[in-house]
């Protein structure tokens, strides 16, 4: 049932009413569509989201976000920057040269920092005041609030990228059909997403550590995130996936408690995890499809 901060809504892929409830999680009611998208209903409202996104969402301070984990500062650069440092290189594998690229959701620039470091003229859009302003110091070009608010016209940008948003934004198709637009003819979309695959790991769905309404609205897998580009002018080249999280298949609590344990021991256990864990758990969520993160490459139709 809505009230004045909920808004029910219809199945963005099919148009669909009709739903299956797979339960509540926090208050939030969570439903699939016979098509298979996984996504909040009733959804809340714009007003109620923007308020997650403060200083403590990317300093590890709240239960969204980084839980534990300061996306702030050098400390944990390397990991926040290896999702999208490899898809930009298998985005410059399709694209034979470097030009404009658009990182939209840039929180404080840690891809648009290594973008430009690999030749690319960059801009970003950022919603949150606390992280624009972040990036604006550490990369010294405006980031701006939202598209609408953005000096960019049609056909500006050769690529554009999004990492870990699509999944909470209130309207994903206006989202896309405004990048497409922005992108030229035969330009490239990048973006991330969490793999509703990956909640197959989980001890039961509604554990999933990815399912946090209401920051992340929509859940998708390679069959449904593949249909969404596909009506709104896109067409698939690559989906790949990122490392698999065995942490992932215990509850949210101990995750949160392991992730502190291991940015206190982080100088003597990074070398050995580097070795013994990371380079397993990449080969594995790849080949199984069950890696926390989802990447697809696409190409504006």
């Amino acid at each position: 049932m809505q009230n004045s901060q909920t808004k029910e809504i219809k199945c963005i892929l099919c148009g669909d009413t009709i739903f299956r409830i797979q339960g509540k999680k926090n208050t939030y009611q969570v439903v699939i569509c016979n098509c298979g998208l996984v996504y909040i209903n009733p959804q809340p409202s714009p007003e109620v989201t923007e308020k997650i996104y403060n200083q403590e969402y990317f300093s590890g301070g709240n239960n969204f976000g980084y839980q534990g984990i300061s996306y702030l500062g050098k400390e944990n650069e390397e990991w926040f920057q290896y999702i999208p440092g490899l898809t930009l290189k298998k985005i410059e594998k399709h694209l034979k040269y470097k030009g404009r690229l658009l990182d939209i959701g840039c929180a404080v620039g840690h891809f648009l920092e290594v973008a430009r470091n690999n030749g690319w003229s960059i801009s970003g859009i950022e919603l949150s005041k606390f992280a624009r302003e972040y990036a604006e110091e550490r990369l010294n070009i405006n980031i701006y609030t939202t598209l609408e608010q953005s000096p960019f016209k049609n056909d500006d940008f050769d690529v554009i990228t999004a990492f870990e948003i699509i999944e909470h934004v209130h309207n994903p198709d206006n989202f896309l059909r405004e990048a497409r637009s922005l992108l030229k003819e035969g330009g490239i979309l990048g973006i991330s997403t969490p793999n509703l695959a990956n909640s197959k790991t989980s001890k039961t769905f509604m554990e999933w550590s990815y399912l946090t309404p209401p920051e992340h609205l929509f859940y998708f897998d390679k069959k449904t995130i593949t249909k969404l580009l596909e009506i709104n002018g896109f067409s698939v080249i690559e989906v790949f996936y990122g490392p698999f999280n065995p942490i992932n298949t215990i509850s949210e609590a101990k995750v949160r408690k392991l992730k502190k344990i291991y940015q206190f021991f982080k100088p003597i256990l990074k070398p050995v995890k580097k070795l013994i864990y990371d380079k397993p758990m990449e080969w594995y969520g790849q080949k199984s499809g069950l890696g926390e993160d989802m990447i697809v490459i696409a190409l504006k139709k």
